[in-house]
């Protein structure tokens, strides 16, 4: 079982699972939740069934820092591609568009997060709770409220920093016939350091966005891979 979590290498694994099964799929149909997977029999299954999880061997997640995997989710959703997503799905500052002046593409970083956090206060006034982050753009909502940790308990988790390393160790335990092609990285034209990033950001802004990531619940993981 395989949890995606969009900005931590998705597209990339996914890849992995079509060429080991010899599909050709270029993309042009989407890969995230547009992919065929019914050509490699795949099924799409929610994390609230508990009991199907624990049914699997193996359950796989990558995760990433949560301030890196924002900055990629504002330079892959706002500044690429003119921002076709955002104008796309009207995020993450659909009350903005009432007015035929503004121009999401437009968004600062600070203002792209001051959204976020207004999004997820208009749910829940604790910005930690899943209320508050479940109906958050999948790009930009904590991790734990996708992945849901406590409920799948995962023998598996890799992370994005040794995405490469962690991924061919999946490889070779499945006995995976793919190699790994890393997808989607961002363009050499957006790279600045993370610092730089959060310089933009208020003390307020990085508080109530540190709040929005804390996680409480205890973890049981079997194995980390390739540590």
């Amino acid at each position: 079982m395989y949890t995606p979590i969009p900005k931590c290498g998705w597209t990339t694994w996914m890849v992995v699972f079509f060429d080991h099964y010899k599909v050709y799929h270029d993309g042009n149909t989407g890969w995230a939740w547009s992919a065929p997977y019914d050509k490699i029999n795949f099924k799409i299954t929610s994390l609230e069934c508990s009991k199907e999880f624990l049914d699997y061997e193996y359950r796989l997640l990558f995760v990433r820092n949560p301030y890196e995997r924002l900055v990629s989710g504002y330079k892959n959703k706002v500044l690429e591609k003119n921002g076709l997503y955002i104008k796309t799905y009207n995020k993450p500052c659909p009350w903005l568009t009432l007015d035929p002046k503004y121009n999401q593409t437009s968004l600062t970083f600070s203002q792209f997060v001051s959204c976020i956090l207004e999004t997820a206060r208009g749910q829940s006034t604790d910005l930690s709770s899943r209320k508050a982050g479940i109906l958050l753009d999948h790009h930009w909502a904590p991790q734990v409220h996708l992945s849901l940790p406590c409920t799948a308990m995962y023998t598996h988790i890799g992370t994005y920093d040794h995405f490469a390393d962690d991924a061919n160790e999946m490889i070779r335990i499945h006995k995976f016939n793919a190699t790994l092609k890393r997808i989607n990285q961002t363009p050499k034209s957006l790279s600045r350091s993370l610092e730089s990033w959060y310089k933009q950001l208020s003390v307020e802004q990085l508080t109530q966005f540190s709040k929005s990531q804390t996680f409480t619940c205890p973890v049981k993981v079997n194995k980390l891979i390739a540590t």
